[in-house]
């Protein structure tokens, strides 16, 4: 009887360590549901500013830091800008683009690490 009663007992390392597993899934989960909508709340928040913010435009070289866009297995390169005594880097989003070619950009006045490319080689 005293077996019988003891079979029927869960065992709690396996109960704990079943809910510390299905924590880590949520919280898994929720972080990439949370980083999703933050890449395309700030992709938004830079094209608005973009669009309604005084931009300069000026040249770029291209650098030698990859980038690996979406399931595309080549990656873009970098670009490098120097504004009011500092550097500031951005993505050519292109496959054209090779370290030290030169890329035309814009850049927002006054947040100058906000910047896209405006030119094809």
């Amino acid at each position: 009887m005293q077996n019988q009663n003891m079979s029927n007992r869960k065992n709690p390392k396996k109960s704990s360590s079943i809910s510390l597993f299905l924590y880590l899934r949520i919280f898994i989960g929720l972080f990439s549901v949370g980083w999703f909508f933050y890449t395309i709340a700030k992709n938004s928040y830079e094209r608005n500013l973009l669009a309604t913010e005084p931009v300069r435009t000026i040249k770029a070289i291209v650098i030698n830091k990859k980038n690996f866009p979406g399931n595309k297995g080549e990656p873009t390169y970098s670009y490098r800008y120097f504004v009011d005594g500092k550097y500031y880097e951005g993505d050519t989003d292109d496959y054209e683009y090779h370290p030290l070619d030169t890329v035309t950009i814009k850049y927002v006045i006054s947040n100058p690490e906000i910047s896209e490319r405006v030119s094809r080689p």
